[in-house]
C-alpha cells in the first residue's frame, strides 16, 4: 500500500473514514486489498498506527477436504471501534465474500465499514480449498475506526495467520472400516434451475444434506434419512430461490463436508 506523505491525502484515503475530498479518494472507504501479511504486512497505514489494543481473529474449520468449502469469519474488537473494515487473503483456494463484502484483486474486503454488534465487528465469508492436498494459509487485517472523518485516533492490526490442512479423510473405526466419506461437486455448476448432488459413504448411516446461504444460515434440509453404503446422486430443483452462491453440506457420522454452488437465472 502507498504510504502517502500528505496528511490531507492520508485522511482522505481512510478506509472507514467519511471524508468527501474528491470522489476518487472517498471511494477507498469501500475497501482496499493488499494490506495483509500475505503482501508484506504494511497493513492499514492510512488508519493511524498498528496497535495491540485491536484484536483481529480468523475463525473457522482447521481442516478441509480438497475442493471442499467451509464457513469462516473475521472478528475485530478493541480500539476506538465505532466501525471496522477488513482485508482478507488466501495463499491458495477461493474466497467468497459474505454480506457487506466484495472481491477485489483476489482478496475480499468490505463494501463499507460495518457498525459494531455485541462489542465486535464480524465479517462472514466462505473459503473453498484447492483441489490438491497440503497446507494453505488465510490472512486478515482489520481496522478499528472512530468515524470522525479522518485517520486521527484510528487503529489497526493483523490477525494471526490461520493455517488450514487440506487433506482427504483417512480415519478408521474399531472394525477397521474406513470412516472417510465424500461430497461431490454439484453438476452442472453454475446451474438454472436444477442441479445434481452426489455423495459417497463407506458404511450405512444417517445422512443429512442441508442448504445454506453464504452467511451460513440454513435455508432447507435436502436429505435427512438413513442411507446404505455406496454412492448416491439426486437432482434438486431450486427454481424458487434467487440467483446467488449457496453452500450445501453433508453431515455423516459426526462429521461434515461442504461445497459451494451457484444458481444463475
Amino acid at each position: 500500500m502507498i504510504k502517502w506523505k500528505s496528511k490531507l491525502l492520508l485522511a482522505a484515503l481512510a478506509i472507514g473514514g467519511t471524508s468527501y475530498i474528491g470522489a476518487s479518494l472517498w471511494a477507498h472507504s469501500t475497501g482496499m486489498n493488499g494490506l495483509t501479511n500475505k503482501n508484506g504486512g504494511d497493513g492499514c497505514t492510512c488508519h493511524g498506527g498498528k496497535s495491540s489494543a485491536v484484536t483481529v481473529s480468523i475463525n473457522g474449520p482447521e481442516t478441509l477436504e480438497p475442493g471442499a468449502t467451509g464457513s469462516y469469519s473475521v472478528t475485530i474488537a478493541g480500539g476506538p471501534l465505532a466501525k471496522a473494515g477488513t482485508d482478507i487473503a488466501a495463499s491458495a483456494g477461493t474466497l467468497t465474500p459474505g454480506s457487506g463484502m466484495k472481491t477485489q484483486s483476489g482478496d475480499i474486503t468490505h463494501t463499507s465499514p460495518k457498525a459494531v454488534s455485541g462489542g465486535v465487528v464480524t465479517y462472514d465469508f466462505m473459503y473453498t480449498a484447492p483441489a490438491t492436498a497440503g497446507d494453505v494459509t488465510l490472512f486478515a487485517t482489520g481496522n478499528s475506526v472512530n468515524g470522525n472523518g479522518n485517520s486521527t485516533g484510528d487503529q489497526w492490526n493483523h490477525a494471526p495467520n490461520k493455517v488450514i490442512a487440506v487433506k482427504q479423510g483417512t480415519d478408521v473405526n474399531e472394525q477397521g472400516q474406513p470412516e472417510g466419506f465424500s461430497l461431490k461437486q454439484n453438476y452442472p455448476n453454475p446451474f438454472n434451475p436444477s442441479t445434481t448432488l452426489s455423495f459417497e459413504i463407506p458404511v450405512a448411516g444417517k445422512v443429512q444434506i442441508y442448504l445454506r446461504d453464504i452467511q451460513g444460515r440454513t435455508i432447507r434440509m435436502l436429505v435427512d434419512q438413513v442411507v446404505a453404503a455406496g454412492e448416491f446422486s439426486r437432482n434438486f430443483d431450486f427454481s424458487d430461490l434467487p440467483s446467488g452462491n449457496y453452500l450445501y453440506t453433508l453431515a455423516y457420522n459426526g462429521k461434515t463436508q461442504s461445497r459451494m454452488m451457484s444458481l444463475v437465472k
